[in-house]
């Protein structure tokens, strides 16, 4: 048995209950697909059995406790408390850390006290300026942005490691310069910015949300160009997407799962204990185990992912003659491929060349910033 040193574990505590409507949320639209649709808050048996099954194998380095949901500050900050209570009783060796992505509506000053205590990488959801952001994330049936944009200064205030997460529709990608005049206005510079999904049953073209190839490719031709205009200056921006472009022109492996083209197998746990190898699957038939039943290391074998990995796929005529299909991507993410490759274009592809072309340069800069900064 192959033994782990380092793992997240991601913990959906509230399940997909959520205080914010968003009009496009793809975990809404994955717990429409399973027979139970929410399961509820998590109980205190699962989630100690959860942390007891987690820190079992001794020989693990580093664990990072993830929340995601749904919204998972829903279950209440007494289930945080006692959470790192049973990991400091269960824990032997390992480092701990802890992340949390909320929505930001409900957070207050014991949330924040509590995140810095803790030391939790925070991220907060905010869709950009507030005319986007309200057009679809809603709370009291009202936008959500005023609620959320005081989260995020109570966030700088207390000065807490955090990023934010904002999500690529059709309405945002059309304006690339809105939004990056947002970030660079609030001094935000460690960004995910993740591409809108069409539905199970819908193609990015049907969605009135969804990102699409040729919107991901204009939009990132222009925001990758104030982002080089940034980076000449000086100023380094952190984007997810563009800092794993930059680890795989350097032959590097990118953090996010999927850039490389494989599933990596994941360890989601929804609110009941069960495990599932992916965000985009916690579906029936996806479950690889329980793990308030079983230890991590157990549900963590391969042949327990074998069935979602071996999945059929279909691979783009045109990736076949891509140069950087065996070298880089690989065919990208199975889930989030439709919003950038279609039959006549990879919108990944030409990104992907903006960095290999600029790579002498952006290496370059980039040794100064971080030599500057040390």
């Amino acid at each position: 048995m192959n033994k782990l040193k380092d793992v997240t574990v991601l913990i959906k505590p509230s399940s997909s209950s959520c205080d914010n409507v968003c009009s496009y949320c793809f975990y809404d639209d994955v717990s429409q697909c399973r027979k139970v649709k929410s399961y509820g808050l998590m109980d205190d048996e699962t989630r100690k059995n959860i942390i007891k099954n987690t820190l079992k194998d001794k020989t693990l380095e580093h664990v990072n406790f993830a929340f995601q949901g749904g919204e998972p500050t829903l279950i209440g900050i007494d289930y945080y408390y006692s959470f790192i209570e049973e990991v400091n009783k269960e824990n032997h060796n390992a480092e701990i850390t802890y992340a949390i992505q909320t929505n930001g509506v409900s957070l207050n000053e014991e949330w924040l006290n509590f995140f810095k205590k803790h030391n939790f990488l925070v991220g907060i959801s905010i869709d950009g300026y507030k005319e986007n952001h309200d057009k679809h994330r809603f709370f009291h049936r009202k936008g959500s942005f005023d609620h959320v944009y005081a989260s995020l200064k109570l966030i700088q205030k207390y000065e807490l490691d955090y990023n934010v997460l904002t999500v690529l529709t059709k309405n945002l990608a059309n304006n690339p310069d809105k939004l990056f005049d947002f970030y660079l206005e609030n001094n935000l510079s460690n960004i995910q910015i993740i591409e809108c999904l069409p539905d199970f049953n819908q193609t990015v073209y049907e969605s009135p949300f969804a990102c699409t190839p040729e919107l991901y490719d204009s939009f990132y031709k222009q925001f990758y160009k104030r982002w080089y205009e940034q980076l000449e200056l000086g100023n380094y921006m952190s984007i997810s997407l563009f800092d794993d472009c930059i680890r795989l022109m350097n032959q590097r492996m990118p953090i996010t799962c999927g850039r490389y083209g494989g599933c990596k197998p994941q360890a989601v746990i929804e609110a009941d204990g069960k495990c599932y190898p992916c965000d985009f699957y916690v579906m029936d038939g996806f479950e690889t185990g329980k793990l308030h039943e079983e230890e991590l290391s157990e549900i963590l074998q391969p042949s327990r992912y074998y069935s979602f990995i071996k999945r059929p796929q279909t691979t783009m005529s045109q990736c076949k003659q891509c140069p950087y299909f065996n070298w880089l991507c690989h065919g990208g993410c199975p889930r989030m491929k439709e919003t950038f490759i279609n039959e006549k274009q990879c919108s990944y592809q030409r990104l992907l060349q903006l960095f290999i072309d600029n790579k002498k340069a952006i290496n370059q800069q980039m040794t100064l910033i971080y030599n500057k900064g040390r």
